[in-house]
């Protein structure tokens, strides 16, 4: 078995450009799902394939050059456990 486990970052979202974010990670169909993490620090995660990265890594640093994104952090998934296998 293998371990199907997506790609897995976190980022702070400025606070009032949280639904532009959205909007522009949704338009882009299937590369990445987003949802918020803490929303009283504005934190959000994003879960995407290896194949989409690329096509997310490029979007999220058009965001965070135009002040939408900060602190993007690739991590391992919070959702995996040490030793299981799926």
């Amino acid at each position: 078995m293998h371990k199907m486990y997506g790609v897995y970052y976190q980022a702070m979202v400025t606070r009032s450009e949280c639904g532009f974010c959205v909007a522009i990670l949704r338009s882009l169909g299937h590369v990445v799902f987003a949802r918020t993490l803490d929303k009283e620090k504005s934190l959000f995660e994003f879960f995407l394939t290896e194949g989409t990265e690329p096509e997310f890594v490029d979007v999220a640093k058009w965001l965070e050059e135009n002040g939408v994104l900060s602190c993007i952090k690739k991590m391992d998934n919070r959702l995996s456990f040490a030793g299981q296998e799926v």
